[in-house]
């Protein structure tokens, strides 16, 4: 996992607090005021987007949409693994939220201040749901030593947080000073920008709120009133970060999944189970399988020192009949299956990598050619965080678990269809026939009709959309169990599944008052579901 700690070098805007010598101001030093909001911003907003880049590898490997090596649970990622989740979250984006916050007080900046909160709040929820308890309230210089905070009550943070960006949003006015660089929406006034964000902030809110069904009773009513406000129901309102890609020299500017996959051959392992999901899932093909997937050759590799089950494809005793083994079809398709630890063969111009969408690869035109660094949308990618269709799964879920008003069958349509309608055309490669999208949307449909568990229905369609988002994944499989009969480890015995996963190494080395995990089986406050509950 040491790859997912190089995450986006972000530029480190350090705004130092005023101190005093002899009872003077050091004439050296910047005071809040008198840094800039529009440099702190700029900083908040890339170190967003590796807290979200980080904390999405590890959801992805846990779900099955990327392979997860090691022999067992315990030993697939070690504390150090977090250390750059982490460490980006405390040392960058939390401390220079609380300066932004504090220059708030004297500037007109309330669009500033209100897309930190905002930030902050996704970023701290996030956290809660990966490590569980976490430090907040004694953290950022109130004490060296800061104790953890209980998960329940950091959601009630974070939802305070929303309200409050909500009503800065509310106090923007002609003089409000005017952000310079919104990387997420493109809009060109105060105005057009608060209002993308608040539909950002409701969105967030029924996330949240979906998230914590079940220990709170009062979800129904809540998510309810929240379906009232704007929300990010249009793919044109989608919150998404956009890699830019237009200098080799900036390699930051790329998609890191490109860089990764396409500069120096392969560095990391696709999932045949995920792939063969959108092969062989449904009686039809998912048709954003060449636009999720590049393959490097057009025949899966039969030589053992290549690919090292391929001498005997002899699926373990443990697999259920006709689960995926060793490859995920004969045509190309191939990575790793669930916790597999072998070593890595000399394979890195052919296995499977990430296609146009959304590392801005190559399309799949069977061209079975290893990716280079020039290639399809040259790294102009995104991170998906919050979609529109991602709402429609969400609401459609609520529907079916807690009563919420609604037509759970259409909601999840709704969601397929704009899952593929984002994905087609995306780095100009409009190439999914319209007889294609037709048949696989009724197939789901058809599906769904036949299914006694239509809530699975439901996670397996927001599963496969969700490609390139491996939080929202990994918090529905916890939440819901769901997607059914996922692959299981290539060890008959893994141990516990990560119901949350290890405090990071900065955190338990330097924190007197951390107490190292127990192990992956510890489960954060929102999941009651029994142990043992998924593998």
């Amino acid at each position: 996992m040491k790859r997912f700690n190089k995450i986006l070098l972000v530029l480190l805007v350090l705004a130092s607090t005023s101190c005093e010598l002899d009872k003077l101001q050091n004439p050296n030093q910047l005071t809040p005021d008198q840094a800039n909001p529009d440099y702190l911003l700029n900083n908040i907003q890339l170190s967003f987007t590796g807290v979200f880049f980080g904390a999405t590898a590890f959801g992805m490997e846990n779900t099955r949409m990327l392979a997860m090596g090691g022999d067992v649970y315990a030993n697939a990622y070690q504390p150090q693994s977090f250390d750059g989740i982490w460490s980006t979250a405390y040392s960058s984006l939390f401390i220079n939220i609380k300066t932004l916050k504090e220059i708030g007080n004297k500037q007109n900046i309330p669009l500033h201040t209100g897309i930190a909160k905002i930030l902050e709040a996704y970023t701290l929820i996030t956290l809660v749901d990966l490590f569980g308890d976490v430090p907040y309230s004694e953290a950022l210089g109130v004490s060296l030593n800061p104790k953890v905070d209980a998960g329940a009550g950091l959601y009630t943070v974070a939802f305070g947080l929303i309200d409050d960006a909500i009503a800065d949003f509310g106090k923007i006015n002609a003089q409000s000073k005017v952000v310079l660089q919104d990387l997420y929406y493109a809009a060109t006034s105060n105005a057009s920008r608060s209002a993308a964000w608040k539909r950002v902030a409701n969105t967030l809110k029924l996330k949240m709120l979906l998230q914590t069904r079940l220990v709170d009773t009062g979800a129904a009513a809540k998510i309810t009133a929240v379906l009232t406000q704007d929300i990010i129901d249009l793919a044109s309102e989608d919150f998404v970060f956009a890699f830019p890609a237009n200098s080799f020299s900036a390699p930051n500017n790329y998609h890191p999944y490109f860089m990764g996959n396409y500069q120096n051959g392969a560095n990391q392992y696709m999932s045949n189970y995920y792939m063969n999901a959108l092969l062989n899932g449904k009686s039809v093909r998912d048709p954003r399988l060449r636009y999720y997937f590049y393959r490097q050759t057009l025949v899966t590799p039969t030589d053992a020192n290549v690919l090292n089950c391929a001498a005997a494809i002899t699926p373990p005793a443990h697999y259920p009949p006709g689960t995926v083994y060793c490859k995920a079809s004969d045509d190309g398709y191939f990575g790793r299956d669930h916790l597999d630890p072998s070593g890595t063969p000399p394979d890195t111009k052919l296995r499977t990598i990430y296609g146009v969408y959304p590392a801005g690869g190559k399309y799949d035109n069977n061209s079975g050619v290893p990716g280079a660094i020039t290639d399809g949308a040259v790294g102009k990618g995104i991170l998906p965080i919050l979609l529109s269709s991602f709402t429609q799964f969400m609401r459609a879920e609520a529907v079916l678990t807690i009563g919420v008003a609604g037509n759970a069958r259409a909601l999840t349509i709704t969601g397929v269809t704009q899952a593929i309608e984002k994905v087609n055309g995306f780095g100009g490669s409009s190439l999914m026939s319209p007889t294609s999208v037709n048949n696989y949307i009724n197939a789901v449909g058809t599906t769904y009709d036949a299914a006694t568990d239509k809530l699975n229905v439901i996670m397996t369609e927001y599963w496969q959309s969700a490609w390139g988002n491996g939080i929202e994944p990994y918090n529905g499989y916890r939440r819901t169990g769901k997607p059914l009969g996922l692959q299981p480890s290539l060890a008959p015995d893994p141990g516990a599944f990560f119901r949350s996963f290890y405090y990071p190494s900065v955190f338990v080395n330097r924190n007197a008052n951390a107490t190292p995990k127990a192990g992956p089986a510890v489960q954060v406050f929102w999941d009651t579901n029994p142990a043992g509950f998924i593998k």
